[in-house]
């Protein structure tokens, strides 16, 4: 969605999330459509921004900004220190640990789960070919629109619906494994149309951490989170 330069400097990636992902020079690297390699400052603010990257102009020249809308990024780093809490250090590879989660960080870790999912290169771009379908071309500022609602969806549920039967199933590594950090399988967020939390989806946070979302048909009240030391298999079959 979008062109070259300025699409891949619209700032869809939570920059506290980046971090993670930052080499020993504090550089994220990337892939072009084009297949080549690039790199930047994870924290550099002046990257991953661009004008109007959040803003809507469908009704005037004012734009409607909506960057404070995704307030759930704020919470990126407390969210991953509490992932990585339900593994106990030296957890032998391929061994399963089930614990319980609160309801509250339940339901900031799906909601920041949906965002990724949401702000993801996949979604952006189907979001921007919605025009196509009454035969215009497709549009950005319509796959921005798109985007927005589903979060606003996304958020209203997080909130206010019941969350019972999900599971979460956390998947670590001891070494950086996982190699993509906007790319994820997603069965989960196109239920939210029908205003239902239903479905599943696997994603990566950082090279240690994968997630994995599922409403299993057997679930116990005291156990809604599952973690696993993921095997060289399962890596590979990941990435």
């Amino acid at each position: 969605m979008g062109n070259g330069s300025k699409s891949k400097k619209h700032h869809w990636w939570p920059v506290a999330l980046q971090w993670y992902w930052a080499d020993s020079n504090g550089d994220v690297s990337w892939i072009t459509p084009g297949r080549e390699p690039e790199k930047k400052r994870y924290k550099n603010e002046n990257i991953g921004q661009t004008r109007r990257g959040h803003s809507l102009r469908p009704f005037g020249p004012w734009p409607n900004d909506f960057e404070e809308d995704f307030i759930i990024d704020n919470e990126t780093h407390n969210i991953i220190d509490a992932l990585v809490g339900f593994t106990p250090e030296g957890i032998e590879s391929g061994l399963v640990t089930h614990s319980f989660m609160e309801d509250e960080a339940r339901r900031e870790l799906l909601l920041f789960a949906l965002s990724l999912i949401i702000r993801a290169p996949s979604n952006r771009h189907r979001f921007g070919l919605y025009p196509t379908m009454i035969g215009l071309p497709p549009s950005g500022e319509v796959g921005k629109a798109n985007m927005n609602g589903h979060y606003r969806l996304a958020r209203d549920m997080c909130t206010s619906s019941s969350l019972q039967g999900i599971n979460f199933t956390v998947l670590y590594s001891t070494d950086p494994a996982f190699t993509y950090g906007d790319g994820c399988l997603d069965w989960l967020s196109p239920n939210l149309l029908i205003r239902r939390i239903n479905g599943k989806a696997l994603l990566s946070l950082t090279p240690y951490i994968a997630i994995y979302i599922s409403i299993p048909p057997f679930t116990r009240s005291d156990r809604n989170i599952t973690a696993i030391r993921a095997t060289p298999f399962m890596i590979d079959r990941f990435n």
